[in-house]
Parts: structure tokens; sequence; C-alpha cells
């Protein structure tokens, strides 16, 4: 058996279409997924225009340090306060080019010099309208108490900020990324290599040798296990290196997957004896079962916002508990022990899986 198997992991690696299957393809979703990390920092772009009097002079000049110390805002620019000047302002803001302007201007007709504010912002952007009317509305109160002579107010609050884990698009995607490449080889992979075996009547003439088909297809799921194990080593550490955040142990994700891969090589010899073709028709068969599972898995989204029987469906799918279980490893620091519902999903697939692979097999060793 060993030998078997020393010579199925030779087979299995010298193979350029499960080098670049196992790891260009998915590795190339990782590259360009990271440049999409989809940061939480909010830069709202502000301009502040004043009326040229000496009050309205003054909070615009408060107004300006109050955004500069704000490391959510960046000061655009600050001018003088026109019909002209302002409607140019307005047009950059329905450009976007803007995403907040301030008018400081003083009552008409006011006696005491009050000051009106008046902002212009992108209510489409809702993240920062929110930041922008939020900090207007703190600078409002402050300089409101200060007039009063409340410089200190009557209530103090204290904020002590907690650490918590970055978890971007990036990150949220790598789970799929390592599931799919590993499912995707295991089913493509096997069954195109057992069709190509049946073509050629290969396993026909391992009967008639001391290595029987059965220890022969038992040697290629046993490479192919290994393949698997180091294809998520790989990814994992490429994506780290391209800035993936990962908490939880890649040990434990390298185990789920091994695995879980017995799925998809299972669903592999199953294809290959279900099928009449050489590996060309196995590869497109595999491409044509793995790639809808891969879309509808969670791997680009959280399956809680699809319509019900489209959620149910992709629960079912055998691809979702993996991804679902390497993501809580992988972003949540969970172990195998925290994954009862995705271990369960795994183990009814490989048992379902198993019997169609056993049929799948047969098929294969049968006399044409």
């Amino acid at each position: 058996m060993t030998e078997s198997f020393s010579a199925a992991l030779k087979i299995v690696f010298r193979n350029r279409q499960n080098v670049f299957w196992g790891f260009a393809f998915p590795l190339l979703f990782v590259l360009a997924f990271s440049l999409f990390r989809g940061g939480n920092q909010v830069d709202v772009q502000v301009e502040i225009l004043a009326s040229d009097t000496a009050r309205a002079a003054e909070v615009a000049s408060a107004l300006e340090q109050n955004f500069r110390g704000l490391e959510s805002f960046s000061v655009a620019g600050v001018g003088t306060l026109t019909p002209e000047a302002l409607n140019d302002a307005r047009s950059r803001v329905e450009q976007d080019r803007l995403d907040l302007v301030v008018g400081v201007g003083e009552l008409p007709q006011d006696a005491s010099s009050r000051v009106a504010l008046t902002a212009f912002y992108d209510e489409a952007d809702v993240l920062k309208k929110e930041v922008s009317l939020g900090a207007l509305r703190a600078f409002v109160d402050k300089t409101n108490l200060e007039a009063a002579g409340i410089a200190d107010g009557f209530v103090r609050a204290s904020f002590e900020p907690i650490a918590s884990r970055t978890v971007n698009f990036f990150d949220f995607t790598l789970a799929g990324f390592i599931a799919y490449g590993v499912a995707s080889i295991s089913v493509i992979g096997i069954a195109s290599a057992m069709a190509g075996y049946r073509q050629q009547q290969i396993l026909k003439r391992l009967a008639c040798t001391p290595v029987s088909p059965v220890r022969f297809m038992l040697a290629h799921i046993g490479a192919r296990l290994v393949l698997s194990a180091i294809q998520v080593v790989v990814i994992v550490a490429v994506a780290r290196i391209l800035g993936a955040h990962v908490y939880g142990n890649p040990a434990w994700a390298v185990a789920l997957v091994v695995a879980g891969n017995l799925i998809f090589l299972n669903l592999g010899l199953a294809l290959a004896g279900s099928i009449r073709g050489g590996p060309e028709v196995a590869s497109a068969a595999g491409t044509a079962i793995t790639l809808p599972m891969f879309i509808l898995s969670g791997s680009f989204f959280s399956l809680g916002g699809l319509p019900l029987p489209i959620r149910l469906l992709a629960e079912a799918l055998p691809l979702t508990p993996l991804v679902q279980g390497t993501r809580r490893i992988l972003l949540e620091g969970a172990s195998l022990l925290d994954l009862g519902p995705q271990l369960a999903g795994i183990a009814i697939w490989i048992l379902l899986t198993a019997v169609l692979a056993t049929a799948g097999s047969r098929r294969l060793l049968a006399p044409e």
C-alpha cells in the first residue's frame, strides 16, 4: 500500500493541471480580492464657506480647527460665502467630489450677531452623513455652551476604547477560496484521472497485477488528501502575506478541510463512474458541479440575506458547512469542538457521497 500511495503522490504532483487548479487558480482569487479589503476608515471631505464678517470668520476658524482635529474629516478648503461659491460647492457634492459643505453666516437683522450654520451633504452615503451631522451637532452644542458661560457643562463623559477584531471583505472571502480550491481540484482531478484510466483500460490491467484497482483508487484518495492539506497551508500563508487577518489556528482549518475533502473525492469517483467520456468530459462536468456550489455556499456573502427557499438550498449544499467551519476557525478562533453543526453537516455528506462513490467505483471497474 505504501508503494501505491507513493506512486499516486508522484502522479498527482507531476500533473500540471492539478498544480494549476489546486494552487494557482485559488491563489489568483486571493490575490485579486486582497485589493478589495473594504477598510472601515471614513474620510469625509468638507469645505467651509464663511461670510465676510468678523463673527462668521471666528466661528468658521473654530469649525475648521474642530474638523482638522477629527480623524474622519479632511478639510478640502475654506472660502468666502457667496452665491457663486455655494452653488459650485453644492455641484461638487452632487458629483461626489465633496461630502460636506458648511456655510457660516450671521443671521440678518440680528443685534446679537448670532451665526447660522447651513450644511449640505450627500444623502445617499448614510455612514458619512451620520458622521458629518454628529460632528456638526457636537460643535454647535459646545459653542453654545461656551457662549453661555458653561464651559465644563453639567455632565462629563469618559470613553474607553475596546480593541475588536478587524474583519474585512478579503478576510470574509478567504474561507470560500480555500474550500472551493480544494473541492474543485478533488472533484475535477479525481474524476478526470479515473475517466482517463478507464478510457485507457488501466483499471482493467491492474486487476492482473498485485496492485488491485481498489488499492489504486484508495492510494489516489490518500494522495489528494495530502494535496488538500498543502493547499490550505499555502493559501493561508499567501493570504497572510497579502494582509489577511487570521485569528484562529490554521491547523484546525487543515484538519477540517482534509475531512471535508472526502465529500468531494467521493463526488469525483461517483462522477467518473457516471459519465461516458474521457478526462475532458469529466472536467467539464466537475466544473458544472463545483462552480454553482462556490457561488451559493456563502463564499462572498452571508446566507442570511437570501430569500428563504434559496437560503435553505444553499445551506444544504456540501460546500456550505466547509466554508462556514473554515471561516469560524480563521476569523473567530474556533476549534473543531466548536463546530458541531458544521461537523454534523460534513459527516452526513461524507456518508451520502460514500454510497455514490461506491456505486461509481463499481461502474468504473465493471467490464464494458
